[in-house]
């Protein structure tokens, strides 16, 4: 492992390096296998969300995703409905995946926290670069002029050590948020044209034709929030019941 500390003010100071096997130990177990994304990548299906559904589930304007998919901060990643015109939707043309909304979800907190846009377009350009099972294990840190990236509980609390007054974002935590959000939002499966958008879909009945990587985050939360219904209702069954269920 490998650490790189940049004293550059608008870098991301921190970074480690880990194997894919480690980061997979680490990861949560509803994250989406790393392999998937490597072999697959991440828009190996043509499929994601509308600029509206994008912007509501990522808590900022269409106005500020339109300005920043004109600025070519974030951009959606496929763009089968043409790179410049306006949607109907709202939203530049175009779909934008999971990892897309986590990274608008991302900038829109450090944003709040006082970040300024010249060090969340650095974090953008960052997160891009990571996979998606990449993000599950960063944390970033803003002390309301520099951004940092942590993967280590202990570079975080060099930070704080240091006397800084430090606002923290787990990208995990984002991910996962931004997974059980987009669960209940309609998915779109980009056409065979270029101009066109062949049908959509309900992230819970996306079309087997072509499973987009997303649902695989969304099958997977919602088992989960099953499991969840059923431990509760099983817990709230006086004893005599529970033990009649399982016999």
């Amino acid at each position: 492992m490998t650490e790189d500390s940049t004293n550059t003010s608008s870098a991301i100071r921190f970074r480690l390096h880990r194997s894919t096997n480690e980061r997979m130990e680490a990861a949560p177990r509803h994250a989406v296998q790393g392999y998937l994304f490597e072999m697959a990548g991440e828009t190996a299906c043509s499929g994601g969300y509308r600029g509206s559904t994008a912007a509501k589930v990522a808590g900022i304007s269409l106005r500020q995703l339109d300005y920043w998919a004109r600025k070519q901060i974030v951009t959606p990643s496929i763009r089968s409905l043409g790179p410049t015109a306006p949607s109907s939707h709202g939203g530049m043309q175009g779909l934008y995946v999971f990892r897309d909304v986590v990274i608008l979800a991302v900038s829109k907190k450090l944003l709040d926290a006082g970040a300024s846009l010249r060090n969340v377009i650095t974090v953008i350009d960052s997160l891009k670069r990571h996979t998606t099972d990449d993000l599950y294990d960063i944390i970033m840190a803003c002390d309301g002029e520099t951004v940092y990236e942590c993967t280590t509980d202990e570079q975080l609390m060099r930070l704080i050590h240091d006397g800084r007054t430090i606002f923290g974002i787990s990208v995990g935590t984002v991910c996962r948020q931004v997974g059980e959000a987009l669960a209940c939002e309609e998915f779109v499966v980009s056409g065979t044209e270029p101009n066109s958008v062949s049908g959509t879909t309900s992230s819970a009945t996306a079309m087997e034709s072509c499973e987009p990587l997303d649902e695989f985050t969304a099958r997977r939360l919602r088992r989960q929030r099953e499991l969840r219904t059923e431990q509760a209702r099983n817990a709230r069954l006086p004893q005599a019941q529970r033990e009649g269920l399982e016999a």
